[in-house]
């Protein structure tokens, strides 16, 4: 299999996807605090985010990761600017498959920048990385996130009866996967 550090910086004109740096924490950090609030809705760990160097710690675990290939995580920036991150958790090389995660700045939603990122990734993870299958997890009431797979054409497998808990509260998950033989590169 091809190694995931072969993963260029990605930029499509409006946007571009880069692997995360220790550099990028401030804006990072700055980019969760302007948007905690919509976050915190859906993603637990966002409590544990106070400082800037809980993002330091984030991205170096993110880089150790990327290292040993069982993660792949990307910034999404406009510009100079931080608006979120995409990308492959979970990596299973054995059994060619990956989970995938993205959040975005709420000032973005709306403009097609997270479909298009999944997209670039999902097209890399099947061409290089020569995975058989992705999966998504959205909370049932998250329809912002659950929008972004049903863009993709992921079949819906079913609900995950109080899979996450977030914020204290179980949450139930839809799971959605695309297999390498359904999807066209584009």
């Amino acid at each position: 299999m091809a190694s995931i550090a072969n993963f260029q910086n990605k930029n499509t004109g409006d946007f571009s996807l880069k692997l995360l740096s220790v550099r990028d924490a401030q804006k990072m950090f700055e980019a969760i605090q302007d948007n905690r609030e919509t976050l915190k809705l859906w993603l637990g760990w966002v409590e544990n985010v106070k400082t800037k160097n809980d993002c330091i710690v984030f991205i170096e675990e993110c880089l150790r990761n990327f290292k040993k290939m069982t993660e792949l995580t990307m910034g999404i920036w406009m510009k100079d600017n931080f608006v979120g991150c995409v990308g492959l958790n979970l990596i299973n090389t054995e059994h060619k498959r990956s989970n995938m995660g993205f959040w975005l700045s709420e000032k973005y939603h709306g403009k097609g920048i997270m479909t298009k990122s999944c997209r670039m990734i999902i097209n890399y993870a099947f061409e290089v990385m020569q995975m058989e299958r992705i999966e998504i997890l959205c909370a049932t009431k998250n329809f912002k996130s659950r929008a972004v797979p049903q863009r993709l054409n992921f079949t819906q497998e079913g609900v995950l009866r109080h899979y996450n808990q977030i914020n204290k509260t179980f949450q139930d998950m839809v799971m959605y996967s695309v297999l390498k033989q359904d999807w066209r590169i584009i």
